[in-house]
C-alpha cells in the first residue's frame, strides 16, 4: 500500500482562472450524500434509509507570496485538481467548483495566509493509479 506524504500537493484550476497554485499546504473536501429516511409504521423498530442527493464542498490555505494569484468569486472553475507530485499524482481529486469565501490571516511574525473556500458543481473523480 503506497502512502501519502503531507507535502509536495499541487493544486490547479482552469477555466475563469489559468492558473496554477503551488503554495497549498493544507486542503479540506468533504463529499456527502443525504440520507432520506423511509420508515413507515410497518417497521419492526428499525428505520430504513435510502440515498438521496449528493454534494460536496471544501477549502484549501495558501500561503500567499507574489507567485500565486487567487481564483476569482463566483467563476466557475472547469476543472480543479489537487495531486501530490511526490507519489506521482496520486491520489487526484478532480472536479468542477467555483470559490464561494476568501479569508486572509496575516501575523507580524508569519507569512500571510488565505484560505479559499468552494462549492463543488457536481461530482468528484478521485484517481489512485
Amino acid at each position: 500500500m503506497a502512502t501519502n506524504n503531507g507535502y509536495d500537493g499541487n493544486l490547479t484550476w482552469a477555466g475563469g482562472n489559468s492558473n496554477n497554485t503551488t503554495n497549498v499546504y493544507n486542503f479540506t473536501l468533504d463529499c456527502v450524500t443525504d440520507a432520506l429516511e423511509t420508515t413507515d409504521f410497518a417497521s419492526t423498530g428499525d428505520r430504513t434509509y435510502i440515498p438521496g442527493l449528493s454534494g460536496a464542498t471544501g477549502s484549501f490555505d495558501i500561503r500567499l507570496d507574489d507567485t500565486n494569484t487567487l481564483p476569482a468569486q463566483g467563476v466557475a472553475a472547469t476543472e480543479m485538481v489537487f495531486t501530490n507530485v511526490m507519489t506521482g499524482g496520486t491520489p487526484t481529486f478532480t472536479f468542477d467548483a467555483f470559490r464561494t469565501g476568501l479569508s486572509l490571516t496575516n501575523s507580524v511574525d508569519g507569512i500571510p495566509m488565505v484560505t479559499i473556500s468552494f462549492q463543488v458543481d457536481d461530482g468528484v473523480t478521485i484517481s489512485i493509479a
